[in-house]
C-alpha cells in the first residue's frame, strides 16, 4: 500500500477522529470536509494509547504500530474497516500484525492475527500455530527452509523452484493458486519477470 503522508496542516478538525489525517483529492468541492475517508497512522506506544499520532513517544524508531482506516458514512458518522496493529521483535522485523474492525456504534470486533518467525539467516515464515485460522486471505501455508540453499520450500506438496541464478521461478499463493515467474535479463543486466497465475482445479 502507499503511504502519502501530510503535513499536520492538513489534520482534520473532526473531534470524532482525532488525527485522523486528510486525504486530499481533487479540488473540485470541498476537499477539506473528510468526504474521503483517512489514515491515521501511529509510531509509538503513547501515540496509540492517546490515539494522538502525534503525542511524543520515546520508543518511536519509525516503526509502524497502529494504522486506522476512517470510512464516512453518507448518514453521518464513520465506521473503521481496518484497525491494524504491529509488533515487531528486537531487531525491528514484523513479528505480528492483528486486525480488528469498528461499526458506526463504535463497537470493535476482532479479525485475524498473523504471526511469523524467522530462522538464524532472517528467513521468515509464518507461525502457524499463531495465525487465525479459515480467514480467507490470511495464509497459514508451512513454509521451511532448505538449509543446503537456504531457499524457502513448500511443505504442502507443491515446491518452490528457482532457476541456476536463485531466482524463484515458481511459488505458492494460496491453495488453489500458483505463481510461475519468467525472468528477463535487461540491458543493464538487472532482473525482471513476468507472472502467469495458475489456477489449480479441484
Amino acid at each position: 500500500m502507499r503511504v502519502i503522508i501530510r503535513p499536520a496542516s492538513l489534520i482534520h478538525p473532526d473531534a470524532a477522529a482525532p488525527g485522523a489525517v486528510s486525504q486530499r483529492g481533487p479540488s473540485s468541492g470541498n476537499e477539506w470536509d473528510w468526504n474521503r475517508g483517512a489514515l491515521t497512522f501511529y509510531y509509538g506506544t503513547a501515540a496509540v494509547n492517546a490515539v494522538n499520532p502525534f503525542q511524543n513517544s520515546p520508543d518511536n524508531n519509525g516503526n509502524v504500530l497502529r494504522q486506522m482506516n476512517y470510512v464516512p458514512l453518507s448518514a453521518g458518522g464513520y465506521v473503521m474497516p481496518q484497525i491494524d496493529d504491529y509488533q515487531y521483535d528486537p531487531l525491528n522485523r514484523i513479528q505480528q500484525v492483528s486486525e480488528s474492525q469498528q461499526n458506526s456504534s463504535g463497537q470493535v470486533s476482532f479479525l485475524f492475527t498473523q504471526k511469523y518467525a524467522y530462522d538464524r539467516w532472517g528467513n521468515r515464515t509464518i507461525d502457524v500455530p499463531g495465525t487465525t485460522p479459515s480467514i480467507p486471505g490470511v495464509t497459514r501455508k508451512s513454509f521451511v527452509v532448505n538449509a543446503a540453499t537456504n531457499r524457502l520450500t513448500s511443505t504442502d506438496g507443491c515446491s518452490m523452484t528457482y532457476d541456476t541464478a536463485g531466482n524463484q521461478t515458481y511459488g505458492v499463493l494460496s491453495e488453489k493458486m500458483r505463481i510461475r515467474k519468467k525472468y528477463i535479463v535487461t540491458n543493464k543486466n538487472r532482473a525482471k519477470y513476468n507472472e502467469v497465475m495458475i489456477m489449480i482445479r479441484p
